[in-house]
């Protein structure tokens, strides 16, 4: 059985692509001091997707959210090595989340051909906010969690059914054994 779930563990795993951070907050949020920034407006639910480099490296986003708990997600291309921090602010109709980013490796020149000003970093990522079910498992992640129980139940199912077929096979040959060969004759 232990074999069994390693072997379903190591099945489930892949390649890393993207890196993600997450924060959960619980609407309403104690209150906190906004500061006088552009608030861009994003719905719950809906993925949206912005670029932050060297040069403009903060971005707010507002949602207009109702009370309950909430989770914000942001991901991004692994291959842009970027450092990603996420703050949930209070808002009288919902919450900010404030997004800032800084390189996590030095700057490596490179050849630009459309002229872009240099910039240490560029990284585009995807922004979600949507709400907690049952206050931990997020709404994009109920079907990966549905698949992931069918799974094990199936699994604890075929394996029970195996382990006591192999546990008869084995009982048979040990009959088998314990009786002896049939048909041998003393000399």
């Amino acid at each position: 059985m232990r074999h069994l779930f390693l072997l379903l563990v190591l099945a489930l795993l892949g390649p890393a692509v993207a890196d993600t951070e997450i924060v959960n907050a619980r609407i309403p949020l104690p209150p906190s001091q906004l500061p006088d920034a552009k608030l861009t407006p994003i719905a719950a639910g809906q993925r949206e997707t912005y670029t932050l480099s060297s040069n403009d490296t903060d971005v707010y986003f507002f949602a207009s959210l109702q009370e309950g708990s909430w989770t914000a997600r942001i991901s991004w291309p692994a291959s842009t090595p970027t450092r990603f921090q996420l703050t949930p602010l209070a808002h009288p109709d919902g919450a900010v989340f404030h997004v800032n980013a800084s390189a996590l490796s030095p700057r490596v020149p490179y050849f630009n051909p459309e002229g872009k000003r240099d910039s240490d970093f560029e990284t585009t990522f995807h922004i979600l906010v949507e709400p907690l079910l049952l206050g931990v498992v997020p709404r994009t992640a109920v079907s990966a969690v549905g698949a992931i129980v069918v799974c094990v139940g199936v699994a604890v199912l075929v394996a029970s059914r195996f382990l006591r077929a192999l546990q008869g096979f084995v009982r048979r040959i040990d009959e088998e054994e314990l009786k002896g060969p049939e048909g041998s004759k003393d000399e």
